[in-house]
């Protein structure tokens, strides 16, 4: 991560004053403040960090700025992700150049033919929008459609199998008499295995929100409180992510 970035940094720049900005370097209430002291007076040359130094920080003197393997953002399994990506590129190329001083960006991919490349180097907000809409409308994804999330938490990777296969079979005979409803899984969460407990999820999709609510409210294993025992079950309308 960064850590490693900052070793490899100082080899390559060993006469350069080198500050990394992370959580772990974060802890301190002065932490920030410090670190926007440097910059202005050029104690820092170079700055690394995580995305918390892409927004809202004005450094004039600031003329490069890089990205370090930007497909981990592009690639994230959700929807938003290449929207996620963009906003990242767009704020993070936004803090070079701010002085009197012309700034670059240098981009690390492995996919520089990706579209949205095209749409960060012209700064074209608008033309990524009318893009990703025009994606979103032929692939059913929001705001053309409207979902429903349902994740199944447990230590017991076991039982939580169980129990979201159990889920999902209910859920299918219901789905199963409505028209223009989706139910897509069941499927391992992409970050599957946190503090020691194993996720699962189900998604419902329809463009009929009440449509969605009824087949809820219809599904035995959702109304009986007892049902998962020590099994964690959140359901979540319109999410904001899907990891």
């Amino acid at each position: 991560g960064t850590q490693k970035l900052e070793e490899e940094t100082k080899k390559l720049f060993p006469k350069a004053k080198v500050t990394r900005l992370d959580r772990d370097t974060t802890q301190s209430k002065s932490a920030f403040a410090n670190m926007h002291r440097d910059m202005h007076s050029g104690e820092i040359d170079i700055l690394i960090g995580t995305q918390m130094i892409t927004k809202g920080h004005d450094f004039p003197n600031v003329t490069l700025v890089g990205v370090v393997a930007a497909d981990v953002a592009l690639n994230i399994p959700d929807f938003r992700s290449c929207e996620r990506a963009f906003q990242l590129m767009t704020q993070v190329a936004g803090r070079a150049g701010r002085g009197k001083v012309p700034g670059k960006v240098l981009i690390q991919t492995n996919n520089p033919d990706h579209y949205m490349f095209e749409f960060v180097i012209e700064h074209d907000v608008n033309a990524f929008h009318d893009k990703e809409l025009k994606l979103r409308k032929r692939l059913n994804y929001p705001p053309y459609t409207r979902m429903i999330a349902l994740e199944v938490v447990c230590e017991n990777e076991t039982q939580g199998q169980n129990a979201i296969e159990k889920l999902w079979q209910s859920l299918s005979r219901l789905v199963s008499r409505e028209k223009s409803v989706e139910l897509i899984g069941p499927s391992k969460a992409a970050l599957y295995w946190i503090k020691n407990k194993y996720r699962w999820h189900l998604l419902l999709r329809s463009g009929n929100m009440k449509q969605l609510q009824s087949i809820l409210l219809k599904c035995p294993e959702l109304n009986e409180p007892k049902a998962y025992g020590k099994i964690k079950l959140s359901i979540d309308v319109d999410p904001l992510n899907l990891l």
